[in-house]
């Protein structure tokens, strides 16, 4: 498929928060049918293309894993620009091009929306930690 890609200086970086449509399990190639929120992961440049890892995003709060970053503070979320609370399931990655087909955006904003503030970096930390044994007691 030739997708309508974006320039790669305007992809965004690890950690960033963006509006994409993630693809459904049974259809992994194509763009999901919905936008919502994604937690970039990586970022890879390939000569005028990029493509952008993400992390699923979901606001269905029983949908979480031991190992999901979890989103519900009312000055947390108003200030990474998220409407809702919302869990990013770290185990459920993709990877996207950085292109209008897959990238939606939220209201007046661009694609990007915001990035992880310092506290759930400080989380996002630890529940790697955990995640991969390495634990700090």
């Amino acid at each position: 498929m030739d997708w309508k890609f974006f320039p790669p200086h305007t992809a965004p970086k690890p950690l960033d928060i963006i509006w994409c449509n993630f693809p459904l399990a049974e259809d992994p190639a194509n763009p999901g049918p919905k936008a919502r929120p994604a937690l970039v992961r990586s970022v890879r440049r390939q000569k005028d293309r990029a493509y952008v890892e993400v992390a699923y995003g979901t606001s269905r709060m029983t949908n979480y894993g031991q190992y999901d970053l979890i989103i519900a503070n009312l000055t947390d979320m108003t200030e990474m620009g998220l409407p809702q609370a919302t869990v990013f399931q770290l185990q459920r990655l993709v990877t996207i091009p950085w292109a209008e087909e897959w990238v939606g955006v939220l209201g007046n904003r661009g694609p990007s929306i915001s990035t992880l503030n310092a506290k759930y970096r400080g989380y996002l930390t630890y529940i790697q930690g955990q995640a991969s044994g390495k634990t700090n007691r």
